[in-house]
């Protein structure tokens, strides 16, 4: 970035992997050579990298940065990450690829919507009631105009993996493999909205910056709640899903074990769970989710943090790779993990 004004909307901890490889079997010609890893950080200041580089406090990039170039690089125009990011895979300008903030608005009725992704709903229903059935499917669509690079290097015989790449949800499907990265919503369609539970009488109700507040009661040692889900798509109207939650106590105030559905965590206050997996019950079917829950306390006042609710890489409500077998792939391999395109809580 020149002179080192990044100026990014988002925090900047959103990274995306690029790796090109050599070879394609499904290709008509193959091209052998040397495997190629490309890692891109948003809002790697370049005075504060190199600064940290002279004092000796990245040695790797130093040594990196020995080894060819090192310098300041412009950016996009508005300099936010996915106008840059998409400028960066197709190699347009904002009047080229379409992506001008990271979010627009329709212009008929102001409503705002994400930049680089619009999810319809089915078009055509069966209505019983109080239910609807879809005939047809939704489809999310990806707002990104311009050909992604990766695209080219496939028609050539390079085969690539595109990981977490920011500004590419849904998936493009042109490269062999991807996981998309920021700009991937939570579960309710947003950049990241968390549930924070509290039995603190003082505690604000409802909607804060970046989540909800949930007021509740401790009661025998047992703490009853809900995670809230999206709108049923079954049920006319506004009506959520819910999963309950459920905190038992233990008398020590030290433990508490935190149950959704079949799914049990034991917590210490200041710990945090793994990713627990959540599934919402539907008429027919279920959604599925997880999210990490954090006990901040147990005494005075109980007190527990819910992450947003992630897409489930084994079970992904909304397409996050490609193929869509991928992000289950990646999640047998090593474990569930953020699927939500800026993985941050704050």
């Amino acid at each position: 970035m020149r002179h080192g004004r990044i100026l990014l909307l988002a925090a900047a901890v959103c990274a995306a992997a690029l790796i090109v490889s050599s070879g394609c079997s499904g290709r008509s010609h193959r091209l052998m050579g040397r495997r190629i890893i490309v890692l891109g950080f948003d809002g790697l200041d370049f005075n504060l990298t190199r600064d940290l580089m002279a004092r000796g406090r990245m040695p790797h990039f130093r040594e990196v940065a020995g080894r060819g170039g090192f310098g300041p690089l412009g950016t996009s125009v508005p300099p936010q990450s996915p106008v840059a990011w998409s400028s960066f895979i197709t190699g347009l300008d904002p009047g080229g690829h379409s992506i001008f903030d990271f979010i627009h608005r329709d212009p008929a009725t102001m409503t705002p919507y994400l930049s680089t992704a619009r999810t319809e709903p089915p078009r055509h229903f069966i209505s019983l009631g109080k239910w609807q059935l879809p005939l047809t499917a939704g489809r999310v669509e990806l707002l990104r105009k311009g050909r992604a690079f990766w695209d080219v290097l496939e028609d050539n015989g390079i085969e690539t993996t595109i990981v977490r790449m920011p500004a590419n949800f849904p998936p493009s499907g042109d490269a062999t493999r991807e996981l998309s990265g920021m700009g991937t919503p939570d579960l309710l369609g947003t950049y990241g909205t968390f549930s924070f539970y509290t039995s603190d009488p003082f505690a604000m109700d409802g909607p804060v910056a970046g989540g909800t507040i949930y007021p509740v009661e401790v009661r025998d040692g047992v703490v009853r709640a809900a995670l809230q889900g999206p709108d049923n798509p079954l049920l006319k109207g506004d009506a959520k899903v819910r999963a309950d939650l459920i905190a038992h106590i233990d008398p020590s105030q030290t433990f508490a074990k935190i149950v959704v559905g079949d799914e049990e965590r034991l917590l210490r206050v200041g710990e945090w769970s793994d990713w627990v997996p959540v599934r919402f019950e539907l008429a027919w079917g279920a959604i599925e989710a997880e999210c990490r829950f954090y006990l901040k306390q147990l005494h005075p006042e109980f007190v527990l943090y819910a992450s947003p609710l992630n897409l489930d890489p084994l079970a992904p409500a909304l397409p996050v790779s490609s193929p869509r077998t991928y992000a289950a792939e990646l999640a047998r391999a090593t474990g569930r993990f953020y699927t939500q395109g800026m993985p941050e809580d704050t």
